[in-house]
């Protein structure tokens, strides 16, 4: 992330003052635009073949199909992404799965994908 600055005048007690102010957030993208849309897809496709699932288990399984590499800031915007383009929805129902380890999970809620046309 990268903060947009701007020189401000703040007014002291010694008369005004020369200041940085944040007046904006750039978020620089280290993959290009195709490579972005690729996960999406990846992300999108992993849940249908879950057949549903909760954030964690969708998470580790895209995470495992990309070949280990995912932040969860990044898969969580990929999840942000995909409810608002109506791709996806959540469901505040419980869901318990069982991880790679063999051992029982909980999440609070469950991720399905939209059908098209739906």
């Amino acid at each position: 992330m990268t903060l947009g600055l701007e020189k401000v005048f703040i007014d002291t007690a010694n008369g005004p003052e020369e200041s940085l102010a944040v007046v904006k957030e750039v978020i620089i993208m280290d993959k290009p635009a195709s490579e972005i849309g690729k996960d999406h897809t990846l992300a999108k496709e992993v849940l249908a073949s879950l057949g549903g699932a909760g954030f964690d288990q969708w998470y580790e399984e895209t995470k495992s199909r990309r070949g280990g590499k995912l932040s969860t800031a990044i898969f969580t915007k990929i999840v942000k992404d995909l409810v608002k383009a109506q791709k996806v929805r959540h469901a505040d129902t419980p869901n318990v799965w069982i991880d790679a380890l063999g051992r029982e999970r909980k999440s609070k809620g469950l991720y399905q994908v939209v059908p098209q046309g739906g």
